[in-house]
């Protein structure tokens, strides 16, 4: 038997993973019903990445899985046009509740909700998905690593620093209206794109340490603006 370098090697993908991705190619009614309520926080959490590279879940896929915190094991990924970012999703996310004999009780080692069911909401992405400001205004404060990337329209990015001030990753990459430089060599220059990310209060955030720009025009007055007053630069991928 290979051992797991060669199979990461080979680029065989972990047993685990080749059963997650049988398990979710079933109907999406018995998924929901039969599967979901058996798999714990960590393998929703895998399942969730790993689909989020290769096959995105639907809605009628994703969300069942974020039960009941509306994240899991402190993430969520939106991955678009197949799934949405819910208007009201980060207003209706409550503290799970769950059932115990005792109180203090922990939940079993295989409990869907075991272990990271506390943990706050730390890491969004969205991917090719809808954001509306008025959900972006509800976006949870304790927000660590943040990726906004390839939205079909503009949010108003400047107010992000108060909304979410622990930001230690910001990835805002191939958004169009921000400008773009595609691999072809060619190029679209957005004055208001530029305005945008002038616009942000960058010393705000003072824990950042990589912000995504890839497939967006550089820029020399961001990238001084991003380190103003900074010791170390913030990693800058273009």
């Amino acid at each position: 038997m290979p051992s797991a370098g060669c199979a990461l090697q080979d680029g065989v993908p972990p047993l685990t993973l080749i059963s997650l991705r049988a398990l979710r190619s079933l109907p999406t009614s018995g998924f929901v019903e039969e599967i979901i309520p058996y798999l714990p926080s960590h393998l929703r959490c895998q399942m969730i990445r790993d689909s989020a590279v290769y096959s995105p879940l639907s809605d009628a896929q994703l969300y069942p899985l974020l039960e009941p915190n509306g994240y899991v094991n402190g993430e969520l990924v939106v991955v678009g046009p197949q799934a949405t970012m819910h208007e009201t999703h980060f207003r209706d996310i409550s503290k799970p509740s769950m059932d115990v004999d005792e109180p203090g009780e922990a939940p079993a080692w295989d409990s869907p909700y075991h272990d990271a069911s506390q943990e706050n909401l730390q890491m969004l992405a969205i991917i090719s998905a809808r954001l509306s400001v008025s959900t972006m205004l509800t976006l949870p404060p304790t927000l660590s690593h943040l990726a906004l990337v390839h939205l079909p329209s503009p949010i108003p990015i400047h107010r992000l620093p108060l909304l979410c001030p622990l930001i230690v990753v910001f990835d805002l990459s191939y958004n169009g209206w921000l400008g773009y430089r595609s691999s072809g060599g060619g190029e679209f220059h957005n004055p208001e794109g530029i305005q945008m990310l002038e616009r942000v209060d960058w010393k705000k955030w003072q824990h950042l340490k990589v912000l995504g720009l890839r497939g967006c025009m550089r820029s020399e007055s961001i990238l001084a603006a991003v380190n103003k007053g900074r010791w170390d630069d913030v990693e800058t991928m273009w």
